[in-house]
């Protein structure tokens, strides 16, 4: 929606009137007359829309004033905005609907006018197949490798503040600037799939909800670092986008059911088969990695080449410019400054510029050998020749001239500048191995992303609870039921019963998945509450048997407390806490399929009373290699319980001795 008011824009609050009331002697501020007639006059040249617009937008504003005077231009805004309210374009000014705002002032003494865009912010696109993307960025070299993927397959984009500005200047439009704990909770919420950069960004994440887009080239030093392929804390991915085999590999081993694709560096598309003329003189750009201290190897070298670096700076031959990893730029850049070196601080600026590129250890130097051009890698004493990490350490290392001595790098620049032939050869024999998909990358990633089957946020299942009433349980069982229904509506919830005394729970809990409809099942005892998000994301994309790890007894206080309160999750502290188990319970949660459940046998019904039928129905699990550990935490209610009070004099309990007599049976037969 566009229009424009051609009429001298009025300020909302400069010549404010101060007016009294004839009859009650009160005073009151009313806006200046000239204030008052712009929001009146204004309504001729407004075509409102059938209902006021009740969603966010964007106001964008560009006010030509008929004179120089000194203004604010939040007030010539305001001015707006209520002229906008009064005249039916919007519901209200609020943050809700004017969600972002873009103004400018100038100066037209012949055509003063206010120019107004109204745009809707931009919607969240959605695949082929109906899931919406969400494309969450940290930092901008993420944005850097998932831009060229967001231009193909536009989606919701939502960045870190410290990003926002490089955003628009990439031409990207992201959601309003949010807090941290906003982005949170959206990215926890997000009915789709969000596309991140890195694996600590997965982290924040719902199960099995991301698209990791990886950033590096697949270099890995023998641990199960995050922050490299294969990684720990990459649980919640469904889709790995990786360069090359070598990293798909590491992905594939390390999470064999999840979905890894090579597609190559989307990023590296605009530079595939560009031509650059080499720069007179020269332009040689040198970069340092950040001191990642996890091996010598992650270690930058930049204290071991900066005190060259003075007489590099008016060589003839070349021009050198800075350059640095985010981490570290901002102290390269005043070292840059201090020796007159030209600080870039975004790579796309050295793959504009730069005709060689010189590096310790960072994907970039793979990166800019794949635009054909020659690069030099920097060495350093505590980089160790006898440990082969692979790539850049030390199988891939020869992708250009090595220096190992900074008094031989002015040398070793002019060599590489002539690109000589057998370095060049082994170099694009490199990036074949690297970059397999050149010019490709993005629609490669693109159509692997349409492949993903449409995302569901809440996925049916049903909540199996055994129960027998109990004087002191039954509330407890009541509450927790309501707050299921509550939290959980597309959860069902059965009941499974028995009069058998003593109560048989095995039989209670094989009733109650008998009776559920759903193929995904939760079986929860009647006395623990598990955190609907917990129990979301326990069900989602299940395979074999889920069990939490932690294990909360509430005291008898707490549970009072709770039980007296709403159905909503209850503020617990420490003081509520009787004990804490990380042991692995056996017992109190279950989730799986229906079909696994059947396989498996159910519950073996011959365990009677407390005891040990948990034990064996996990142990038939674990035999065939499919129960999975989740780090979740039951509470579990204070009651009077059936159990010994105290767990080391189990076995003088009658109930758990026969049972156990049976478990220790069963295994000896090989039942298990």
């Amino acid at each position: 929606m566009e229009f424009t008011i051609p009429i001298n824009p009025a300020s909302k609050k400069n010549s404010l009137r101060l007016v009294k009331n004839q009859k009650t002697g009160q005073q009151y501020i009313l806006p200046s007359k000239q204030a008052a007639q712009y929001e009146k006059d204004s309504g001729w040249f407004i075509k409102a829309p059938r209902e006021p617009i009740d969603y966010p937008v964007r106001l964008t504003a560009h006010f030509y004033r008929a004179t120089r005077h000194n203004v604010d231009v939040a007030n010539l805004l305001q001015a707006l905005q209520d002229a906008l309210k009064k005249h039916g374009v919007i519901e209200d000014d609020n943050y809700k609907i004017i969600a972002e705002v873009i103004c400018k002032c100038s100066v037209d003494k012949e055509h003063p006018r206010t120019e107004v865009k109204l745009e809707p912010l931009q919607e969240t696109a959605t695949q082929e197949n109906g899931t919406p993307l969400l494309y969450y960025i940290r930092t901008r070299q993420y944005l850097d490798h998932m831009l060229p993927i967001i231009n193909r397959l536009p989606g919701c984009v939502i960045v870190e503040p410290a990003v926002r500005e490089y955003a628009f200047e990439k031409g990207l439009e992201p959601e309003p600037a949010q807090t941290r704990q906003a982005i949170k909770e959206i990215l926890k919420t997000f009915d789709g799939y969000v596309v991140v950069g890195c694996a600590m960004d997965l982290e924040r994440l719902p199960d099995r909800k991301g698209i990791l887009v990886n950033h590096g080239v697949g270099q890995t030093f023998g641990n199960r670092h995050r922050a490299f392929p294969g990684g720990e804390g990459r649980e919640n991915a469904i889709l790995f986008l990786e360069p090359n085999k070598r990293a798909a590999d590491k992905s594939k081993e390390a999470y064999p059911d999840t979905r890894v694709e090579i597609v190559g560096c989307p990023k590296l598309d605009a530079w595939y088969n560009r031509v650059k003329i080499v720069s007179s003189p020269p332009v040689v750009a040198i970069s340092f990695h950040w001191d990642m201290v996890l091996t010598p190897e992650n270690r930058s070298a930049w204290r071991y080449y900066k005190s060259i670096l003075p007489e590099l700076v008016n060589k003839k031959s070349y021009k050198l410019i800075g350059h640095g990893h985010p981490a570290i730029f901002a102290q390269l850049e005043r070292e840059y400054g201090r020796l007159g070196i030209p600080a870039v601080k975004h790579f796309d600026e050295v793959l504009a510029r730069a005709d060689l590129y010189a590096v310790d250890h960072s994907s970039t130097l793979y990166e800019f050998a794949a635009t054909d051009r020659p690069v030099l890698v920097l060495n350093a004493p505590w980089y160790r020749r006898e440990i082969e990490w692979g790539l850049r350490f030390w199988e891939f290392a020869d992708v250009g001239l090595q220096v190992d001595d900074p008094r031989d790098l002015h040398e070793a620049i002019l060599r590489a500048l002539k690109d000589p032939p057998e370095v060049k050869a082994r170099r694009r024999e490199i990036i074949k191995q690297l970059y397999p998909h050149l010019g490709k990358a993005t629609e490669l990633a693109t159509k692997a992303i349409l492949k993903l089957p449409p995302y569901k946020l809440h996925v049916p299942f049903s909540i199996c609870v055994p129960w027998k009433p109990t004087p002191e349980r039954t509330p407890i069982y009541e509450w927790i039921k309501a707050f299921y229904e509550k939290h959980l509506p597309e959860a069902e919830i059965v009941i499974g019963t028995d009069d058998s005394m003593p109560a048989n729970r095995a039989k209670m809990r094989n009733r109650a998945v008998d009776q559920a409809k759903h193929d995904v099942i939760a079986i929860v005892d009647a006395d623990v509450l598990i955190h609907p998000d917990d129990l979301r994301n326990l069900v989602k994309d299940i395979k074999g048997l889920v069990k939490y790890n932690r294990s909360t007894r509430l005291n008898e206080e707490a549970t009072a407390r709770i039980l007296k309160g709403p159905k909503e999750w209850p503020q617990i502290t420490r003081r509520d806490i009787q004990r804490t188990s990380t042991r692995r319970p056996r017992g109190g949660l279950f989730a799986l399929n229906k079909s696994l459940f059947y396989e498996l046998g159910g519950f073996d019904e011959r365990f009677q009373g407390w005891g040990c039928e948990d034990s064996a129905f996990v142990s038939k699990a674990q035999a065939r290699g499919c129960v999975y550990w989740r780090d979740i935490r039951a509470f579990h209610f204070f009651h009077i319980s059936e159990a010994p009070a105290v767990w080391d004099t189990r076995l003088e309990n009658e109930e758990y001795r026969r049972n156990h007599e049976l478990f220790e049976e069963i295994k000896q037969k090989e039942e298990i």
